[in-house]
């Protein structure tokens, strides 16, 4: 016999169980932060930046940022701690302390 599914169980939402199933695997340093990250990136480095630019990965403190290409990766290399205080700034603590660039999709 096939098992079926209790008739009363509602449907969740994909990213609460990714959520919930990921959480024992996620770092200390790193629990929501790159959702606020990634929503507040446009308003810490504007517009011109964002477009080329996008938060990928954050981790231990350590923010992964793809550009769309090498003269972008060079612009962005002065600016990094710029950026870094800006989001700090923003997010109201100092999550992150380093950011590491590379070439990459967006």
């Amino acid at each position: 016999m096939i098992n079926q599914r209790p008739k009363n169980k509602r449907f969740t939402h994909i990213s609460t169980a990714l959520n919930t199933t990921l959480e024992p695997f996620r770092s200390r340093y790193s629990r929501g932060n790159f959702q606020e990250i990634w929503a507040s990136w446009e308003a810490a480095v504007g517009p011109e930046i964002a477009k080329n630019a996008k938060p990928t990965a954050f981790r231990d403190g350590c923010l992964l940022v793809s550009v769309s290409c090498s003269v972008w990766m060079q612009h962005l290399q002065f600016l990094k701690s710029d950026i870094t205080e800006r989001i700090n700034t923003t997010y109201g603590s100092p999550i992150i302390r380093d950011i590491r660039l590379r070439m990459g999709q967006q």
